[in-house]
């Protein structure tokens, strides 16, 4: 199991700040509402597109503030549109699995009884959905 320190160090073994970057300098510069500038790079789609980011970056003296990563909303709103919502909605529930274990192997942490217990809940509807539900005839009923 990971804990934060453990996951701190792996990251600083990779050469990667551990955590926030406060001691980075700040722009001067301001939005109209006083909020900071920020530097972000939208859909970095990768491994190597991150460490092409990371090296230009520092290349060109430029400091990232945040690199994300977007398709995976995009190929999910692509499956729905491609196939039925019964079908691909449980898979969407992974999520709960998954981010679970993310917690536990990362973070530590242990959920409560309750998270498992409302999990199990969405996670079984899911399943009926997927495997045991019967979709109504729609168009036997129309004619």
């Amino acid at each position: 199991m990971l804990t934060m320190n453990r996951t701190k160090q792996f990251l600083t073994d990779l050469n990667l700040p551990s955590g926030d970057r406060y001691d980075l300098p700040s722009s001067a510069a301001r939005f109209p509402d006083g909020g900071h500038y920020r530097i972000e790079i939208p859909s970095v789609e990768g491994p190597a597109a991150m460490e092409a980011v990371i090296e230009a970056a520092q290349h060109y003296g430029v400091p990232l503030h945040r690199v994300s990563q977007g398709s995976g909303m995009m190929l999910l709103t692509e499956a729905y549109r491609m196939s039925e919502v019964n079908f691909v909605t449980p898979f969407e529930y992974t999520g709960l699995i998954w981010a679970t274990l993310w917690g536990f192997w990362v973070f530590g942490e242990i959920p409560a009884w309750t998270t498992m217990f409302g999990a199990v809940l969405i996670v079984g509807a899911g399943l009926y959905v997927l495997f045991g539900a019967k979709s109504p005839d729609v168009h036997a009923e129309l004619s």
